[in-house]
C-alpha cells in the first residue's frame, strides 16, 4: 500500500515512491537484528510494550497530524509509517521465540503454529481493512487511528497480563 499512498495521497512520483518504500525495509531489519540481539539481556516483555507503543505514538500521532493540519504530503506518510514499521518489527521478531516459550514442551509446536497463523491472518486482515478504510472514504487519518488502537490493545494486554520469559526455565514457565 505505502508506494500507492505516496502517489495517491502525498503527490509522490511512482519511481520515486517505489524507491522510497526500500528504505523502511532497511530501517526495519535493522530493528529486528537490534531487538534479536538485545532480547535476551532487556526480556521479551519490554520490547513488545515498547514495540505495541511505538505503534499507539505513530498511529494517534499520525491521524492526529492529518486530522488536525490536514496535511497528507508523502514525508507525513513516510514519516508515520516508518514509525508503525519500526514498532511492528520489534513485536513481531520475538513473536516466535516469546509464543514458543510460553507453551509446555508437548505442546509447543502448536503453540507457534497458531501464533504463527494468527501472525499472517493479520497480514491478510490489515491491508484489506486500510483498503476498506480508504475505499469507505473515511481518510488516511482513520487508517492511522486503526492501527494505533491496535497497538493500543497490545500493549495494555501485554503491560498487565504478559509473562516475562527472560531467563526462565521452559519448564517452570509450562510445565
Amino acid at each position: 500500500w505505502l508506494p500507492t499512498l505516496y502517489v495517491k495521497i502525498g503527490g509522490l512520483a511512482v519511481n520515486s515512491a517505489l524507491a522510497l518504500s526500500i528504505v523502511p525495509w532497511i530501517v526495519n531489519m535493522s530493528f529486528m537484528y537490534m531487538s534479536a540481539l538485545i532480547v535476551d539481556r532487556v526480556g521479551r516483555k519490554p520490547i513488545f510494550v515498547f514495540g505495541f507503543l511505538s505503534i499507539v505514538v505513530a498511529g494517534f500521532g499520525g491521524a492526529f497530524v492529518v486530522d488536525t493540519w490536514h496535511t497528507t504530503t508523502w514525508q507525513v506518510l513516510f514519516t508515520i509509517a516508518l514509525l508503525l514499521g519500526i514498532g511492528t518489527s520489534l513485536c513481531t521478531t520475538i513473536l516466535f521465540t516469546y509464543t514458543s516459550e510460553l507453551y509446555p514442551t508437548r505442546m509447543r509446536g502448536l503453540g507457534v503454529a497458531v501464533g504463527s497463523g494468527m501472525l499472517r491472518l493479520a497480514a491478510v486482515i490489515a491491508p484489506a481493512a486500510v483498503g476498506v478504510l480508504l475505499g469507505s472514504g473515511f481518510g488516511v487519518d482513520s487508517v492511522f487511528a486503526m492501527f494505533g488502537v491496535a497497538g493500543l490493545i497490545g500493549a495494555v494486554v501485554l503491560a498487565l497480563f504478559g509473562i516475562e520469559t527472560k531467563q526462565q526455565n521452559l519448564e517452570t514457565l509450562a510445565p
